[in-house]
């Protein structure tokens, strides 16, 4: 009795990590809609990737509003296409993601571990408290944010402030 005990409490810390990893495998997202503003402009570059969610799309319109009219190239795009993208064609790269079993998106993290060396990469990822940060962050900007309605101004202010450092150092 106690060996199967035993061989059930083994058997159940295996099988949990895997329980909190499922949301990312199983829970399907819905990618933004991709746009191109100023294609024209060859510099400054900057990449916007999300997934589709009212409080990102939302901060992203933010965004794009406050800078479109500055001769800067702003492309939109779905986390899922960050694998056919190459950093190095952006001058900063903006990534918006929500926070899944304490783990940022898998797009983003194979991104982020793709281009450790891009000078600009931003982060934010939504979590119920505000408060998640991902453990290894040293070579991109973290950020935390709450998808509260209230904090879509101050979430793109404080964006905004972090691409206008990475394109005009």
């Amino acid at each position: 009795m106690r060996q199967r005990i035993v061989m059930l409490c083994f058997g159940l810390c295996l099988l949990l990590p895997c329980c909190f990893s499922v949301p990312h495998y199983v829970i399907p997202k819905t990618d933004i809609s991709a746009r191109t503003l100023h294609p024209e402009v060859d510099h400054p570059r900057i990449l916007i990737a999300s997934d589709r969610t009212a409080f990102k799309e939302q901060v992203i319109e933010a965004v794009v509003n406050e800078i479109k009219n500055r001769n800067i190239q702003i492309t939109i795009t779905g986390l899922k296409t960050l694998k056919n993208l190459n950093a190095s064609d952006f001058d900063a790269i903006m990534l918006l993601n929500q926070c899944w079993s304490w783990s940022m998106d898998q797009n983003v993290i194979r991104f982020v571990e793709k281009y450790p060396a891009h000078p600009a990469i931003i982060v934010l990822t939504t979590s119920g408290d505000n408060q998640w940060l991902p453990k290894k962050r040293s070579t991109f900007d973290a950020l935390s944010g709450a998808s509260k309605t209230g904090q879509i101004d101050e979430t793109a202010r404080l964006l905004i402030t972090k691409i206008e450092a990475a394109i005009h150092p």
